[in-house]
């Protein structure tokens, strides 16, 4: 799920896990274009924790 007009969104967990929580940054940061994402494509991340004590997905990669 990705939500364009404020720049973040979730990436599903394919175990079964909570969603992740994805910033605009981190696709910015790995030259993802956000409208090039599309429901089902593969992405791998790191879990890393924000400020807050939150999780989030960092070092994000497209895969296959």
């Amino acid at each position: 799920m990705w939500n364009a007009d404020r720049g973040y969104g979730f990436i599903a967990d394919d175990a079964g896990g909570p969603d992740m929580f994805l910033h605009i940054s981190a696709l910015q940061a790995a030259l993802i274009d956000p409208d090039d994402i599309r429901k089902g494509d593969r992405l791998t991340f790191d879990v890393e924790s924000t400020r807050e004590g939150k999780t989030k997905a960092g070092n994000v990669r497209r895969t296959g």
